[in-house]
């Protein structure tokens, strides 16, 4: 999977309608509709993305919006949160 299709399937991800299980439903179907190797590759871009912003500076600043009570799954969720929405603040995303 090109990095341009996987940040267009995340940014359709991002501006479908629905509750997070629709969005997903939506973007399971649209990975299935793919051969299964890009499936394997579009979760190997996910990691890659979310790994990219798991920086000492984003644990700093979600602890400080979230008042020091900050939990590295919240962190996580944190992270896949903004890969999801689109943000571009690291190596290649959409912003």
């Amino acid at each position: 999977m090109k990095e341009k299709t996987f940040w267009a399937l995340m940014d359709g991800l991002s501006r479908h309608p629905g509750d997070r299980s629709e969005r997903l439903e939506w973007l399971l179907g649209e990975l299935r509709r793919r051969p299964a190797a890009e499936g394997v590759e579009f979760q190997a871009r996910l990691e890659a993305a979310c790994e990219a912003v798991a920086t000492d500076a984003l644990w700093r600043a979600v602890s400080r919006i979230e008042g020091g009570l900050v939990f590295r799954r919240r962190l996580r969720l944190f992270r896949t949160l903004a890969r999801g929405s689109g943000a571009r603040d690291v190596q290649g995303g959409p912003r």
